[in-house]
């Protein structure tokens, strides 16, 4: 029976230096050669976490991506999109009208690029970490032409007031969108229903693999749904507290020391 490993990129694959260790790459094609399949999930944005999955040679077959935070699944050998969900334009353009009055940096994503409307800090950050290039418009609801996967909320000083626009907005948001923290830094708006454990769940239906023959590892707070959804689920020891306490498993190793290869020895996924 095959089995899926799901893991997060940032702070779990990959280290602080967004690069994979030589021990995870190992662990990894281990992995696949004994017919097992691996899944990126990752808050990126599908061009992003695609040029992460192709420098790292795993565009190829067995390998796919949960992109958006669940909002889209890929499949990375086969160039092809399988499912999506996204964010209908009249609650986008509340949340852009919403940042704009609370001063707060604020982005969604079309055609591969970063859609914003000021050349910030938040956003020069965003771009150099996540390989993307950004165009800035003056009205960023009124340039897209289809609705997006999701928006992001930025700000690299003050995560209270990234609290407290969440907590402001949770009685709009309810059936509306799902809104969590993906780091200090980063507030997301991505659609109803929409997060990482219905994800996973929605893929390992697609590749026909039971929720307890697959194993998901993150760090941050926006996995939390799928260390839960997932048959087994892992944090890193570098992870935060609340995903730690939500998981099954936490690593010795953190990312920055083949934390990957540790799950992959540990649990046997290289057989």
């Amino acid at each position: 029976m095959k089995k899926i490993l799901f893991t997060d990129l940032d702070g779990t694959l990959l280290d602080e230096r967004k690069a994979v260790s030589s021990g995870n790459r190992r662990a990894v094609d281990d992995l696949l050669a004994a017919g097992n399949y691996f899944v990126i999930a990752t808050g990126r944005p599908v061009a992003s976490a695609l040029d992460v999955a192709r420098a790292l040679k795993l565009d190829r077959p067995g390998c796919y991506l949960v992109a958006c935070n669940g909002g889209a699944l890929y499949e990375i050998a086969g160039e092809r999109l399988l499912k999506q969900q996204t964010l209908p334009l009249p609650y986008v353009s509340y949340l852009f009208e919403e940042a704009r009055g609370s001063g707060l940096h604020i982005q969604t994503y079309q055609d591969g690029l970063i859609l914003a409307e000021r050349s910030t800090r938040e956003l020069a950050d965003y771009v150099e970490k996540s390989t993307l290039k950004a165009r800035v418009v003056p009205d960023v609801p009124k340039a897209l032409m289809e609705e997006p996967h999701k928006v992001l909320l930025s700000s690299l000083d003050d995560e209270e007031a990234l609290i407290r626009f969440q907590q402001q907005h949770r009685e709009w948001e309810r059936g509306k969108c799902n809104s969590f923290f993906s780091s200090r830094e980063y507030l997301e708006y991505c659609p109803a229903g929409v997060d990482k454990g219905a994800g996973i769940r929605q893929m390992a239906e697609l590749l026909g693999v039971p929720l307890s023959d697959t194993w998901a590892a993150g760090d941050e707070r926006n996995d939390i749904p799928m260390l839960l959804a997932a048959g087994t689920g892992v944090a890193m020891a570098n992870g935060h507290p609340d995903a730690r306490a939500a998981a099954a498993y936490v690593t010795k190793r953190d990312n920055d020391h083949d934390g990957i290869a540790e799950v992959v020895e540990v649990f046997g996924l290289d057989r």
